[in-house]
């Protein structure tokens, strides 16, 4: 038989009540519709967020200018604005790193010294 100090049992106690209301609030979350929604959610739509936030990074070490992006199924529509030569070293750079993306130029204008592109960037996934 185990003896223990009047102290040391209602600590042991608390700690025990502790654990037990964790993994009530663990069991709670798991079962909650929140987490039902984003395990549920399809990994293509994960993955253009992720890529959505791929290509706001890259253009942020860019003087591109982000007009607008639409995110579309599996692709993401963006339009950018800037020098032509801007466009092609942040393409041909986003290509280096990221060899699985897929690029395809919709609209190219250019006025006044500014180009504008639009283009749909998908993630590749055939192997």
């Amino acid at each position: 038989m185990t003896v223990y100090f009047q102290g040391e049992a209602k600590r042991i106690s608390a700690e025990i009540d502790e654990e037990i209301l964790s993994q009530e609030a663990e069991t709670t979350f798991l079962n909650s519709e929140s987490y039902q929604f984003v395990k549920q959610l399809d990994d293509t739509v994960l993955d253009l967020e992720g890529l959505y936030h791929l290509v706001l990074s890259s253009i942020e070490d860019t003087p591109l200018i982000m007009v607008s992006t639409h995110k579309e199924e599996g692709a993401l529509d963006v339009v950018v604005q800037g020098s032509t030569l801007d466009m092609v070293q942040w393409l041909v750079g986003m290509q280096k790193v990221h060899p699985t993306l897929r690029f395809r130029i919709e609209k190219i204008i250019h006025s006044q010294s500014v180009t504008t592109l639009q283009c749909k960037i998908y993630e590749n996934t055939k192997n």
